[in-house]
């Protein structure tokens, strides 16, 4: 198969509806998932309350949400990485 014909990405499965991200300190979860591929829309629902904010929907491609989850899953475990040891 030639690289013009191959996908830019492929998942096996898509994320999962109700899984939390953080962005800028705010909670938000998937709400909804329209396909599978990185340029995939996904739609995100505001948790926080702060300024009223609480049910808010904004648009992500599925590509942004994996790399926001990824950004996460590196903070957790430098952070795991730095208190290792301490009481």
């Amino acid at each position: 198969m030639s690289d013009q014909l191959r996908p830019a990405l492929r998942r096996d499965a898509a994320i999962a509806v109700g899984a939390v991200i953080w962005h800028g300190g705010r909670p938000l979860a998937v709400f909804r998932v329209h396909g599978e591929d990185a340029a995939a829309p996904v739609i995100l629902e505001e948790l926080t309350t702060r300024c009223g904010l609480r049910g808010q929907l904004c648009l992500w491609s599925l590509d942004a949400v994996t790399k926001a989850m990824m950004r996460g899953a590196s903070r957790q475990h430098r952070f795991l990485e730095t208190t290792e040891g301490r009481t």
